[in-house]
């Protein structure tokens, strides 16, 4: 099938003079990194910030530091797979096996015995699957504090006030979100489009067509499930991956993505995979003039003669690289027939900025929409990416006074949702995190005492953290509660909150699996635990030591979150409502960032 594209992107080169300066300054840096190799030593970091190590194929230059609190990235070349001996000879291996179309039981197979199949690197990573509907309800202070009954909250409250909270936009927004999409599906007048979006910050690892699958793979072997099935369109954002060396690998891994799904799915009816990439002329890695970028791919099923089911008959494409580096975002809006305009947009942020999100708005807007609507120009919008959006400072600040008053306190929580009755409890006297505050080492900071004793927290496995300590990640989380600091706990720089500007642009709903763990900086030198039951408990030896010494150190940086159209008809529900029905983590060493895949319902009136 022929989609039409319209080329919305925006030229983001500039001046034709800056565009050839940028030339020159490329050229320049790659020939200072040929000198510096041959030196032996790289100039004075004040001087140039990058790094010269070595890759198999070339040596490479790698951003060091200003790269705006980017998790991991000092270590990006060194640690990515890329340049492990025979890295690239393996990913060749996988994406020459699928190539030649294995079938369903051939590929599960391959799966289960790769050395069998020539596939001997090939291992499957650990997926975690995280609650039911994984959707958290964006803070909004106006409900918390009609909620609460109080005029006006200060920091963070106590542990009673969070328990509240967490109640109100966290358990009680899923039971809402449960019965609300059971009700739809109920309805004569809806129809269902399942979407699937995976979002991965590769970490300069160039993924096959199997790496970009994982997630719906899982399961599939045990014939537990085939979780393909309920999907009509899959939407792939990368983000910090190598550009393809030739335009026929880009092809075959696009064709490999094709035939994975279709060998895995019950109805043979997915189309050919699209993929468009970012127009930087910068990034976090370089191997000889091909810089790392942010891609999406989009792979919809078309079912011929069917003119009652969805399918794309027209594609905007929209981008903006900031400053003409990596960080910036890539996105295609998908006109679907009976549904309307969907934008999935792919964004690498440099974090704790939201003038920076606001310009990614500006930018889809102009590039696919139309100024005066702005973002009702389109039917729905799911943004995910890389937000480097760490915990909060103020609000680790915060749970740690209220910590130290509170160390014997109970608290419950309960939302009363239609006879559900969902209860968190923490006694903080016998858990980890308290003993944490207690012993970490005196010379730490309060707020990274806090950031120690939940890690620490998370050890205690996925079952725990879902019962227990949800309520105190969500409170430190920036996606999370938003709280109000006062002079108590100043901040060196204020930054308008990025949930709040969420709010203002009416996403209500975001993405967070808290019991999958967090994203954190990475020590190469170390492997994950093989003998581990939680994937976040394998990868704990890679923890670098600057996660418990810096504000930046951990956070939920890989995050989604979704708006709809408000308009209802006339029996009082949605024309469109969105549901995050599934989500996944996948763990594959390799990256500092575990790779999120989310299945969305899309709930339209036909």
């Amino acid at each position: 099938m022929v989609v039409p594209w319209k080329h919305g992107t925006r030229r983001i080169t500039g001046h034709p003079l800056k565009k050839i300066a940028r030339a020159v300054s490329l050229v320049l840096l790659t020939v200072w990194s040929c000198t510096a190799e041959a030196a032996g030593t790289p100039s004075s970091p004040k001087q140039v910030s990058a790094l010269v190590v070595r890759w198999p194929e070339a040596s490479t230059i790698v951003e060091a530091a200003g790269n705006g609190g980017n998790s991991g990235s000092d270590t990006a070349a060194s640690n990515s797979d890329a340049e492990k001996p025979g890295a690239s000879a393996a990913f060749e291996a996988v994406e020459a096996f699928v190539a030649r179309q294995p079938t369903r039981s051939q590929l599960l197979k391959a799966l289960k015995h790769p050395q069998s199949h020539g596939l001997e690197s090939l291992a499957v990573p650990p997926v975690l699957q995280c609650e039911s509907y994984p959707s958290i309800r964006l803070y909004d202070e106006y409900d918390a504090r009609k909620a609460s009954g109080k005029e006006g909250l200060v920091d963070l409250g106590n542990l009673h006030d969070v328990a509240a909270e967490f109640g109100l936009f966290v358990s009680k927004h899923r039971v809402q979100q449960e019965l609300r999409h059971k009700k739809m599906l109920q309805l004569k007048s809806h129809r269902r489009l399942g979407v699937g979006v995976v979002q991965w910050n590769t970490f300069m690892m160039r993924p096959s067509a199997v790496d970009l699958l994982w997630a719906l793979m899982d399961g599939v072997a045990e014939h537990k499930a085939t979780p393909v099935d309920r999907l009509d369109v899959l939407v792939f954002l990368l983000h910090e991956t190598p550009h393809f060396k030739t335009k026929t690998d880009k092809r075959r891994m696009l064709k490999n993505v094709q035939h994975v799904v279709n060998v895995l799915s019950t109805e043979h009816s997915w189309g050919a995979a699209h993929m468009k990439s970012l127009k930087n002329t910068g990034g976090t890695g370089l191997r000889f003039g091909r810089l790392n970028t942010q891609s999406i791919i989009w792979i919809s099923r078309f079912r011929q003669g069917d003119l009652s089911s969805p399918h794309v008959n027209y594609v905007c494409l929209a981008q903006h690289a900031v400053n003409g580096r990596e960080k910036g975002f890539i996105a295609a809006v998908l006109h679907f027939t009976h549904v309307g305009k969907l934008a999935f947009v792919g964004v690498h942020l440099p974090g704790w900025e939201s003038q920076a999100f606001r310009s990614v708005i500006a930018h889809l807007v102009e590039a696919c929409g139309n100024k005066h609507k702005g973002l009702d120009s389109f039917d729905g919008v799911f943004i995910g990416g890389d937000w480097n959006e760490h915990l909060n400072t103020d609000a680790l600040l915060a749970l740690y006074s209220t910590v130290e008053s509170s160390s014997g306190q109970t608290f419950r929580s309960g939302n009363g949702e239609r006879g559900a009755d969902v209860r968190v409890s923490v006694k903080l006297h016998a858990t980890r995190l308290f003993l944490g505050l207690l012993f970490v080492v005196p010379e730490a900071a309060p707020q990274n005492r806090v950031a120690k004793a939940l890690t620490e927290a998370m050890l205690e496995g996925p079952e725990r953290v879902s019962r227990v300590y949800m309520p105190l990640l969500w409170a430190v989380d920036r996606f999370g509660r938003m709280p109000r600091i006062s002079k108590q706990h100043p901040t060196t720089k204020r930054e308008e909150p990025v949930v709040a500007v969420l709010r203002d642009m009416d996403f209500d709903q975001a993405t967070a699996c808290y019991k999958g763990g967090w994203t954190y900086k990475y020590t190469p030198e170390h492997l994950p635990k093989a003998e581990a039951a939680h994937p976040f408990l394998r990868m704990t030896p890679c923890i670098h030591k600057k996660v418990l010494l810096e504000t930046r150190g951990v956070g939920f940086l890989d995050r989604s979150a979704m708006r709809m159209s408000k308009a209802a008809g006339a029996d009082g529900w949605p024309e469109k409502a969105a549901f995050i029905v599934v989500a996944k983590q996948v763990f594959v060493h390799g990256t500092d960032h575990s790779q999120q895949f989310t299945a969305l319902d899309i709930l339209y009136r036909f």
